[in-house]
Parts: C-alpha cells; sequence; structure tokens
C-alpha cells in the first residue's frame, strides 16, 4: 500500500490513552496505538506525534491536594 502523505501530525487525547479505563493510562491501548502507528512509519510516513494530557490534570490529586476542574484546565492549558 502506498501512503497518500509523506508527513502526518497525530494527537493523541490522554483520555484515549486511558482506554476503557477512563483514567490515567492502559497499557494494552497504548500498545494497540503504538503497533498501528509503526504501521504507517514501516510504510516510510514520518510520524510526528502529539500527546494531550488535559485528563491526568482534570479533577485528580496533585501533590496530595485536590485540584478541582477549572483550575486544572487552567493549568493544563497553558
Amino acid at each position: 500500500m502506498r501512503a497518500k502523505y509523506k508527513r502526518v501530525l497525530l494527537k493523541i487525547s490522554g483520555e484515549a490513552l486511558a482506554g476503557t479505563n477512563g483514567f490515567g493510562l492502559d497499557e494494552h491501548t497504548i500498545a494497540h496505538i503504538s503497533e498501528n502507528i509503526k504501521k504507517i512509519v514501516d510504510m516510510g510516513v514520518q510520524v510526528s506525534i502529539v500527546v494531550g494530557g488535559g485528563n491526568i490534570w482534570r479533577g485528580y490529586y496533585y501533590v496530595g491536594n485536590l485540584v478541582y476542574s477549572l483550575k486544572s484546565n487552567l493549568i493544563a492549558s497553558k
């Protein structure tokens, strides 16, 4: 199969990396995504990856203190 593009930018949300867990990082989901990225690279496509992390901040404990959604969204967007 021949690739349509030589270079692509792939943005993966942090939520996608959580898989069905809905939080954190899911090892099997990450492995599946990585395998698919490798297939693209093996086709000769240059792949840049941006990984989101907003869900890591939102509503979770940070250094022992609860970080509320509004404040965490501001942190994640900077």
